[in-house]
C-alpha cells in the first residue's frame, strides 16, 4: 500500500505524468483503504465499497484534474486518514516509541517525519495528562533534529510538537538548556514572505511560555530581542503579534523587556498604530506604572509622555498623520480614565496636562477635531442624536428631541440639595478632571477653537462647552463653579462688533449653551415630582440673558428683519413650517429690547404667534401630544415670558383674545358658572391627546410674573381654578393647575394649593 502511495505521490509532481492514470489509481487506493477499514470494523464491504468507489470517482476526477497543487493537498488528506486510522489501534505507549524512532532518523523521509510528529500532537490532544507522566526529555533532545532540518515543513511540525509538549517549569528548563533558542533565533530572521508559517508557529511557542507560571523568565535574552526586532517592523505581518506577546511579558516581567529595547517598542508603538492595539498596550503600561518595583522601568516625565508627541508634531503631516493622532488619542483617553495615569500625568506641576491643552491651539482641523472627540470620551460625554446635523450645519432646537428627556430617564435632574448624596466614584473622577483641566486653561482654548473659520470644528467645541458647564453645575459647589460659568472671554467676543464672524460665532455659542440650560429646566418645570424652587443649574442662565438684551439693543435693522422673514411666521400661519431655531433666538435675544418688541408687534409677527395659540383658532390645540411636538408648548411659554418682560407687551396680552378664550374654555367645565357644550376645549379625551394641556403649563408662566398674576385675576382664571378643585371627576386637571403654577409669589396659587392640599376626598 505504501508503495501505491508514493507512486502517485512521484507520479503527481512529475511533469510528465497522465492525469487519467493518477486518477485511477487514486480510486483504488483510497476504495481500498475503506475497504480495509471496513473489514476492522466488521460492516457490510459490498455496499460501502460500491458507494466510495462511485463517490471517489465522480468527485476526486473532478477536483484532482484541476491543479497539481489541489491533488498534492488530497493525497496529503488521505495519508493523514490512514495515520490517523492507525492511530486508533495502537496503544500510546506504541505511538511514542514509533515517535521516537522516527524523529531521531534523518534518513527517514520528510513527509514520514511530518505524519510521526502529527501523530504526536494528536495524542497529546487527546491523552492531556500523558506530557505529564511521560518524561519530555528523549523527545526534546529528538525535536532538535527536526527544527534544525532544512524542510520547512518538518521544522513547523517539529516547532508545534514543542509546543504541545511543554507541561511546567521543568519542561521550560529543559528546552532552555538543550539551547532551543538557536534555532528560534534562526526561524524568527527568516523572510517572512517565505517563512511566516514557520515564524508564525515560534511565536505560538514562546507565548506558550507565558502560560506556564514564572515561564517569561526561561525566555532568553536573544530571543526577546528577535521579537523586538519583528515588532519594530510596520510591514511585518507578525508585527501585532510581537507587540502583544512584548505586552504581555512585560506584565509579568518588565525587566526583560526593558533589558531587550521592549519598552522603547511598545512606547513607540502608542503612536504607531494600530489604533485599536493602542489601547490594550497603554492598559499594560498602566498596570506597570501601577507598583512601586515596576515603576522602576519608567521613566517619568520621559516615556509615558511619548504618546503626546502624536498633537504636538501635528504640523508634519504624512502619510499616517490621522492613524497617529487617533493612536494617541485612544491612548490618552485610556490614561486619564484612571487614577494612576491622572497621577502621573500630574507631575512636575501638570505640564504634561498643560501640552494636550496647547495642542487645541495647533491650527490643524483634523487634530482640534480627533483632541475633541478624546475630550468627549474622557468626560464621558454622550453625543446625542442630533449631534451630526448639528456639526453639518443644520438649524437644531434641541427643545423638542426626546433624547433630552432620555438623557434622564425622562425626569429632570436632580437639584444642588441631595445631587452630592447621589454622587458615585465616577463623579469623583470627573471631579479631578474638571479641576486639573480648568487650571490648565481648557477653556480658553475652547473659545479659541470658536473663533476659527472652520464652522464644523467651532459647533464641536461650542457643544463641549455647554456639557462641560453642565457638569460644572453637577458636580461642583457654587463657589467652585462660578470660576467655570463666568467664561470671560467667550462673553467678550459676543460683544465684539468689529469682527462680524467671530461675534456671530461666540452668539451662537453662548445660544446653543442656554438652549442646553432651558431644555433642562423644561424638564424639572414639567416633571409631577419635582418643586417650584429654582433650578441651581441655570444660575449661569443670568449671564447670558443680560448679553442677549445688550445683542438685541446692538442689532441693525437689516439683520432683525432679516431673522424676521427667516423664521416664516411673516410666511405662513402654519406652525410646523416656522423655524423655532430663529424663533427662540429672536424672543430670547433682540425681542428683549422694548423698542424691537414694540416694532414686531405693529408688524404681523407678535399677532401671527399669539393667534397660533388662541383656542378658536384649533391650531395649536389640535396638534397631537407627541414628545416632538412639545416645542410647541415651550415656544409658547418663551413667547408668554418675553411680552411679560415689558409693558408693551402686557398691554398687548392684556387687549388680546389670548387670556378670555382660555378663561372661556375652562368655564366650560365650571360646576357653577359653565355652559353646555357638546366637545369642551379642556375635556379629558383632549387633554390626553393633544397639546391642550399646554395652556396650563403657559398659565403657569404667567404666574411667575406680578404682571402675568395681575392678568390671571383680571380675567378671573384664578376664581376658575378654584371650582375647578371641587370637581372630583376631573383629578387631571387639578393636578395639572398644581403642577404648573408657580409658588414663589404670595397669592392665589399658594391658596389654591392649601385649598386642594386640605380637601379630605383628594
Amino acid at each position: 500500500m505504501c508503495d501505491i502511495k508514493f507512486y502517485i505521490f512521484h507520479c503527481s509532481v512529475s511533469e510528465t505524468f497522465n492525469p487519467q492514470r493518477i486518477i485511477d489509481y487514486l480510486v483504488i487506493f483510497h476504495v481500498s483503504i475503506k475497504v480495509t477499514y471496513e473489514v476492522r470494523q466488521k460492516h457490510k464491504l459490498e455496499i460501502m465499497t460500491e458507494v466510495e468507489g462511485s463517490m471517489s470517482m465522480k468527485s476526486y476526477r473532478r477536483r484532482l484534474a484541476a491543479s497539481p497543487r489541489v491533488r498534492k493537498n488530497l493525497i496529503r488528506q488521505i495519508e493523514s486518514d490512514v495515520e490517523r486510522d492507525e492511530d486508533k489501534n495502537r496503544t500510546p505507549a506504541e505511538i511514542i516509541q514509533d515517535v521516537l524512532a522516527c524523529i531521531k532518523d534523518r534518513n527517514e523521509e520528510s513527509a514520514i517525519r511530518v505524519d510521526k510528529l502529527n501523530s504526536l500532537v494528536r495524542l497529546i490532544k487527546n491523552h492531556e495528562r500523558l506530557k505529564y507522566t511521560y518524561p519530555a526529555e528523549p523527545f526534546l533532545y529528538g525535536l532538535r533534529f527536526c527544527v534544525s532540518d532544512s524542510v520547512k515543513e518538518v521544522r513547523i511540525a517539529g516547532y508545534r510538537a514543542l509546543r504541545y509538549l511543554i507541561a511546567d517549569v521543568g519542561t521550560l528548563k529543559q528546552i532552555t538548556n538543550l539551547h532551543y533558542d538557536i534555532f528560534i533565533m534562526r526561524s524568527l530572521a527568516k523572510d517572512q514572505k517565505l517563512f511566516n508559517d514557520e515564524r508564525e508557529q515560534v511565536l505560538k511557542l514562546l507565548r506558550t511560555f507565558s502560560d506556564v507560571p514564572s515561564g517569561t523568565k526561561f525566555i532568553p535574552l536573544g530571543v526577546m530581542r528577535a521579537i523586538v526586532s519583528i515588532a519594530e517592523q510596520p510591514d511585518d505581518k507578525l508585527r501585532n503579534i510581537c507587540l502583544e506577546t512584548l505586552a504581555e511579558i512585560m506584565i509579568r516581567e518588565p525587566k526583560i523587556v526593558t533589558n531587550c529595547g521592549g519598552m522603547r517598542v511598545l512606547l513607540q508603538a502608542l503612536i504607531d498604530g494600530p489604533v485599536e492595539l493602542s489601547e490594550y498596550l497603554m492598559m499594560a503600561l498602566l498596570y506597570v506604572i501601577d507598583t512601586p518595583d515596576s515603576r522602576k522601568c519608567i521613566r517619568p516625565g520621559v516615556d509615558l509622555e511619548i504618546v503626546l508627541s502624536g498633537f504636538t508634531d501635528a504640523c508634519n503631516k504624512g502619510s499616517k498623520f490621522e492613524q497617529q493622532i487617533k493612536a494617541s488619542a485612544r491612548a490618552i483617553s485610556v490614561l486619564l480614565k484612571s487614577w494612576t495615569g491622572i497621577i502621573f500625568l500630574c507631575r512636575d506641576n501638570k505640564q504634561a496636562i498643560k501640552s494636550i491643552v496647547e495642542s487645541l491651539r495647533i491650527t490643524s482641523d483634523e487634530t482640534r477635531e480627533i483632541m475633541l472627540e478624546m475630550f468627549f470620551d474622557i468626560f464621558r460625554i454622550k453625543t446625542p442624536k442630533w449631534y451630526p446635523n448639528f456639526l453639518s450645519g443644520k438649524r437644531i432646537s434641541v427643545y423638542g428631541h426626546p433624547e433630552q428627556k432620555d438623557n434622564n430617564n425622562g425626569e429632570p435632574p436632580p437639584s444642588s440639595t441631595n445631587v452630592h448624596d447621589r454622587l458615585n466614584l465616577l463623579d469623583h473622577h470627573l471631579v479631578i478632571l474638571l479641576d486639573i483641566f480648568m487650571d490648565s486653561g481648557l477653556l480658553d482654548a475652547l473659545v479659541e477653537i470658536i473663533e476659527d473659520k472652520n464652522q464644523q470644528v467651532a459647533r464641536k467645541a461650542t457643544l463641549f462647552i455647554g456639557e462641560i458647564l453642565q457638569l460644572s453645575n453637577r458636580l461642583l459647589s457654587v463657589s467652585r463653579s462660578i470660576r467655570i460659568q463666568s467664561l470671560p472671554r467667550l462673553f467678550s467676543l459676543a460683544t465684539k462688533f468689529d469682527d462680524e464672524i467671530v461675534r456671530h460665532s461666540a452668539t451662537a455659542a453662548l445660544s446653543h449653551i442656554d438652549n442646553l440650560n432651558r431644555t433642562r429646566n423644561r424638564l424639572q418645570i414639567s416633571s409631577i415630582d419635582n418643586d417650584s424652587s429654582p433650578n441651581p443649574r441655570s444660575r449661569n442662565a443670568r449671564q447670558v440673558e443680560n448679553v442677549k438684551i445688550k445683542m438685541g439693543m446692538q442689532i441693525d435693522d437689516k439683520h432683525f428683519m432679516s431673522m424676521l422673514m427667516e423664521s416664516q411666521v411673516l410666511n405662513t400661519k402654519d406652525g410646523r413650517k416656522w423655524d423655532f431655531e430663529i424663533l427662540m433666538e429672536l424672543l430670547q435675544g433682540p425681542l428683549l429690547n422694548p423698542r424691537r418688541l414694540e416694532e414686531s408687534i405693529k408688524s404681523k409677527f407678535i399677532k401671527r404667534l399669539i393667534g397660533f395659540f388662541r383656542p378658536t383658532s384649533r391650531r395649536f390645540s389640535e396638534i397631537e401630544k407627541t414628545a416632538e411636538n412639545e416645542i410647541f408648548v415651550t415656544l409658547g411659554c418663551t413667547l408668554v415670558s418675553t411680552l411679560l418682560a415689558c409693558s408693551d407687551g402686557v398691554r398687548y396680552l392684556e387687549n388680546n383674545k389670548f387670556l378670555r378664550q382660555i378663561a372661556d374654555g375652562l368655564n366650560q367645565l365650571d360646576p357653577i358658572n359653565g355652559t353646555s357644550e357638546s366637545e369642551p376645549l379642556f375635556s379629558k379625551e383632549r387633554i390626553n391627546n393633544t397639546l391642550t394641556s399646554g395652556y396650563f403649563t403657559i398659565l403657569g408662566y404667567f404666574s411667575k410674573y406680578k404682571e402675568g398674576v395681575r392678568l390671571l385675576e383680571k380675567f378671573k382664571i384664578f376664581n376658575t381654578f378654584y371650582h375647578l378643585s371641587e370637581l372630583r371627576s376631573r383629578e387631571d386637571l387639578i393636578k395639572a393647575i398644581i403642577t404648573n403654577l408657580d409658588y414663589s409669589l404670595d397669592g392665589h396659587p399658594r391658596i389654591l394649593l392649601s385649598k386642594v392640599m386640605t380637601s379630605g376626598y383628594k
